[in-house]
């Protein structure tokens, strides 16, 4: 999935790209998105999107794949993967299904 985005920022060129690279500052301004852990260039979070009535949440790490503040470029990659709360029995989700076969009417079965 790719997302774009453009928006104007109302600052000098060197000052948006301190504010929009800072992604410990940034991160609680972006609906949806819990930064847990931050470990040098490499960002933990949690993402919940929703769309429509449905709702989703992936947890994943972000780090910069290029980063340059000459050419003020620059590329994050995330991965993630569905999140799954931590069970502490409230969340837990259990189905049972029973199937039975039984003859037709007619006999054949």
């Amino acid at each position: 999935m790719e997302l774009h985005d453009e928006f104007v920022v109302s600052l000098p060129v060197a000052g948006a790209w301190e504010v929009l690279t800072d992604v410990e500052k940034i991160a609680p301004c972006l609906p949806g998105i819990w930064l847990r852990e931050v470990t040098g260039d490499e960002y933990q979070g949690v993402v919940k999107i929703k769309l429509g009535q449905l709702t989703a949440s992936y947890e994943g790490v972000a780090r910069y794949l290029l980063r340059d503040a000459d050419a003020y470029k620059a590329v994050l990659k995330a991965e993630a993967r569905p999140y799954r709360r931590p069970n502490d029995g409230r969340h837990v989700k259990q189905a049972h299904r029973r199937v039975r076969r039984e003859p037709a009417d007619d006999g054949a079965g």
